[in-house]
């Protein structure tokens, strides 16, 4: 331990008397280092924390003494050593003066009297000496807390290596942890003695967060609380655990994604017709799909979100707990999020969503046997475009325009760059209005009642967009690919998709 004041008064060799015991406590106080300083006003090159010692050489009258006092107090010392010497001395002072005594005494600064054979050379090695070895016993001390960390994370394994390490961790810094993901709790541990940890860390100042660098936009953060009793290491215990879990959570990130994007393929594979029969039903079953019934769900976001997505742990941050939501496996395909579940629910999964930030929408399929995982994979998709946002939806039956628009060899996309691009350029109402021309069936009254304008310009308006596009809203076949061809170009450009459906809700 540092040397304090009340160190330097029980070490017999230094013979230092107590002039003043300053405020309760002042007297526990860690010296950080003795400083010698004769100057009127040292304050400049004082840190805070120090012991001050002077002979008073330049305090000749009551107001420089008074000055010196409060200066050095003003700078943070943690006390004053006055050197007094005996009658025919060279030092000033045969005792310490009585304006010096009644400021420290007002203020609250401890005043240590140091007789004339202590020099203070020998003060400051005391200091210097419990210093260092308080030092190296901290240092000691956090080597010793680092391998237990690093023990305890790799021994834990992927499961519990992460939890454990927090468990040690709380062993050190005396208070309960938490670690934070995509704005949820995804572990925590409670002080040690304590049932359960404060689940409202925001709430509490005590509470300390630091933020985890993983790469990826999870937003992990360490909270801690240093507990009464806890070691001088445990902030540095803290900052190695830190570092730590960066490494480990990238690594958790990186593999669920990989994990995620194999499971699709292989889905991807069964649903397109490339495998079947037997090894269809094997490659599933290695997935861990049993023969159902399931629902598939699909989560589909903005293109700047597909990252964060990917790595999206949905249940307690690991992908072994999403059975206890029924979820029976994960996946990637093209680009959005496939649950396979044993339910239909979404309320937990909006939930986490909607903590992790993300701008999603989410499609629910109806229930089928594994040999119906490619109608219920089309179905949620269909139904995600459905979705608002923030939102789910439950599927309807699979339609021919789903299926086209599923399928990788419909030249689709090409036809709807070719038909819409036009109107979604320089005439943002011909598509609005088509847009609501078709979701109307054609009824101009309607349509022109919904967007606030003659039924005559509504006619004016899908007449102009058989004149761009060259298909007739009017007919059943001009009215079919324009609706395919508008199903296609929103799949093309979600984003667009997300900012309509966006601004439609705040408007």
């Amino acid at each position: 331990m540092s040397a304090t004041l009340a160190d330097l008064l029980a070490d017999s060799a230094l013979r230092l008397r107590l002039a003043v015991p300053g405020r309760p406590g002042a007297l526990e106080r860690t010296v950080a280092f003795a400083a010698s300083s004769e100057l009127p006003d040292p304050s400049a090159f004082l840190d805070g924390g120090e012991l001050v010692l002077t002979t008073g050489l330049r305090l000749g009258s009551r107001e420089s003494q008074e000055t010196f006092v409060r200066s050095v107090a003003g700078a943070g010392a943690v006390g004053l050593g006055f050197g007094t010497g005996s009658p025919g001395s060279q030092l000033p002072h045969a005792e310490i003066p009585e304006a010096v005594l009644a400021t420290a005494d007002e203020i609250g600064l401890p005043v240590l009297e140091v007789p004339e054979e202590t020099p203070f050379v020998g003060v400051g090695k005391l200091v210097s000496r419990q210093t260092a070895e308080a030092h190296a016993s901290m240092l000691s001390r956090l080597l010793v807390a680092h391998a237990e960390l690093a023990s305890t994370l790799i021994a834990g394994g992927r499961e519990r290596g992460q939890q454990e390490m927090l468990a040690a961790l709380s062993r050190v810094t005396r208070g309960p942890i938490q670690l934070h993901r995509y704005g949820s709790t995804v572990l925590e541990v409670p002080a040690p003695g304590e049932p359960e940890a404060q689940t409202e860390p925001e709430a509490e100042p005590a509470w300390q967060k630091q933020a985890i660098a993983t790469g990826f936009k999870d937003r992990a953060a360490l909270w801690t609380v240093l507990g009464e009793g806890a070691p001088p290491h445990a902030a540095a215990a803290v900052d190695y655990a830190r570092s730590l879990l960066g490494v480990e959570l990238a690594n958790d990130n990186r593999a669920l994604v990989r994990e995620r994007q194999a499971a699709g393929q292989t889905l991807k594979d069964v649903m397109s017709g490339t495998v079947r029969g037997p090894e269809a039903a094997a490659r599933v079953r290695a997935l861990g799909i049993d023969e159902g019934p399931h629902h598939c769900l699909v989560v589909t976001v903005p293109s700047g979100q597909r990252r964060a997505l990917a790595s999206l742990p949905i249940a307690g941050g690991r992908e072994a707990s999403l059975r206890e939501l029924g979820v029976v496996r994960t996946a990637v395909v093209e680009d959005e999020l496939l649950l396979v579940t044993l339910g239909d629910s979404t309320e937990e999964l909006l939930g986490v969503l909607y903590r992790a930030g993300l701008t999603a929408r989410v499609g629910v399929s109806r229930s089928y046997q594994w040999t119906g995982l490619t109608w219920a994979w089309h179905e949620a998709r269909s139904a995600a475009r459905r979705a608002g946002v923030g939102e789910s939806a439950q599927a309807n039956r699979v339609s021919m325009t789903s299926l086209l628009l599923a399928s990788s060899d419909s030249p689709t996309t090409e036809l709807a760059e070719q038909t819409v691009r036009a109107l979604a350029g320089e005439h943002g109402d011909l598509l609005r209005t088509l847009r609501c021309y078709l979701d109307k069936n054609g009824a101009v009254q309607d349509v022109a009642a919904e967007l606030g304008v003659h039924r005559n310009s509504v006619r004016y308006r899908i007449e102009s967009v058989r004149q761009i596009t060259g298909h007739d809203a009017t007919t059943i076949e001009g009215a079919a690919h324009l609706h395919l061809a508008l199903a296609a170009w929103d799949l093309a450009h979600p984003e667009a998709a997300f900012r309509r459906d966006s601004t439609a809700a705040v408007g």
